[in-house]
């Protein structure tokens, strides 16, 4: 085990006794602070923070006693360990020093290679420690994703399953439905399904991108291209909330260096948010320009913009953000999550620019490629 990043604390009277227990320790590579009283040792704990505690009990002023009676009575200090260590080998002494908290007790003279394993041991339990802890916090994050997966999939599933099973019901039960009808309807049934197949492809490529199970493959991107494309796509959805979408390119190199799906996954969530969360009426601006080693491409909306609250959870999994879509669309919470991924998978960067009431503007910035001559 790599002990270099742990942090021992030697608390002892007699400077003598703290270089002979530095050098032993000097074999671990920890770091190492010194004190030599219980006063600058208690000072030293809430500078540094330390994962073990070496301490004398026979000090002036303060014993070491007292100090971990200092210790263990403040919920910060509390789970530092603490190994006595010092010449009294009396019974009542070693019982004190248990009850006191201590984990362990070495009584001096004390041999190096005892000493040795002893602080190991104590190093050891506290690496086993903090990697449960982390575990434990990844499994709480994990089963609380499970449940904000359940509650989406439950409510934003349950509408469009119901409107299906209800036209299905109709079409199966009415004789008489006209052309017309019946178009209407199959119309409806492929915009709930079509909800349904986002949500779920949204939650599988979450999914997918966390678990690494998505490879990229980088290669040179035509970003203008790829953008007049997708604006193309988004035509229809913007006409019907008579939302203009302009595009400027200043790009003299349009080439990004990136998986090109995942470009047209980054580029469809945004343009498709700016639709969902503009009124209608509006305009959507898109630039493209780029610098000697980025290229940029920013989408500005004229909807009501993010509040300092919603941009701290903007990027997370399953946000629930004030504002809210201006037509009734469907909105999973993921897909800011996933082309934060994607651009950090490809050693990009997105930045927000936004002041609630007055829109909101994302820039992506992404390595750029080589100009290719058409």
């Amino acid at each position: 085990m790599d002990y270099s990043k742990f942090k021992v604390l030697i608390v002892d009277d007699n400077t003598t006794n703290i270089q002979v227990v530095g050098s032993i320790l000097k074999n671990l590579k920890v770091d190492i602070s010194v004190a030599t009283n219980g006063r600058a040792a208690l000072e030293i704990v809430n500078k540094v923070n330390p994962d073990l505690i070496l301490l004398d009990i026979m000090m002036p002023e303060m014993d070491g006693f007292e100090v971990i009676d200092e210790l263990y009575s403040n919920d910060s200090t509390r789970q530092i360990p603490v190994i006595f260590i010092t010449a009294k080998i009396q019974t009542e002494d070693i019982v004190k020093a248990f009850e006191k908290g201590a984990v362990d007790y070495i009584t001096k003279p004390f041999k190096a290679p005892e000493l040795l394993v002893r602080v190991k041991t104590q190093l050891n339990i506290k690496h086993y420690l903090l990697t449960l802890e982390r575990q434990t916090s990844q499994l709480k994050k994990l089963n609380q994703d499970k449940n904000e997966f359940l509650s989406i999939a439950a409510h934003d599933l349950k509408n469009p399953i119901n409107t299906i099973t209800m036209l299905g019901k109709v079409l199966r039960d009415t004789d008489d439905l006209s052309a017309d009808e019946i178009k209407e309807f199959a119309n409806d049934l492929i915009t709930s399904s079509s909800k349904m197949f986002h949500l779920i492809s949204e939650l599988l490529d979450i999914n997918a991108i966390e678990e690494g199970k998505i490879a990229m493959t980088k290669e040179n991107v035509n970003l203008d291209s790829v953008i007049k494309t997708t604006v193309m796509q988004y035509d229809m959805h913007a006409n019907e909330k008579n939302i203009k979408i302009v595009y400027n390119n200043t790009a003299q190199n349009p080439y990004a260096l990136a998986d090109e799906n995942a470009v047209v996954q980054i580029l469809d969530n945004i343009l498709s948010n700016a639709i969902k969360y503009s009124p209608f009426d509006k305009s959507i601006s898109i630039e493209l320009l780029n610098t000697d080693n980025k290229i940029i491409f920013s989408i500005k909306d004229e909807g009501l913009g993010f509040t300092e609250e919603d941009k701290t959870k903007l990027f997370s999994k399953f946000s629930k953000l004030s504002t809210r879509p201006t037509n009734n669309e469907n909105s999973t919470g993921l897909g800011l999550s996933i082309v934060k991924r994607y651009i950090e998978a490809l050693d990009g960067n997105i930045d927000l620019e936004s002041t609630h009431g007055e829109g909101a503007k994302f820039i992506v910035s992404l390595p750029i490629a080589s100009m290719i001559d058409d």
